[in-house]
């Protein structure tokens, strides 16, 4: 998996992966096409940004 990827475990929030991955919830979202913030799928791919 890419630096900066991750799988969607079955108790993570959007919020707890941007701080896992160093980012911020909205960025996550907008990069990951999520609307809904509160619903995310476990076991769904997501990438997060790269360093800066």
């Amino acid at each position: 998996m890419p630096e900066g990827a991750c799988t969607v475990r079955k108790e993570d929030t959007l919020s707890g992966i941007a701080r896992r991955t160093g980012t911020i919830t909205s960025d996550l979202a907008v990069l990951n096409d999520i609307s809904d913030p509160d619903r995310i799928q476990e076991d769904r791919p997501m990438v997060a940004p790269g360093p800066a």
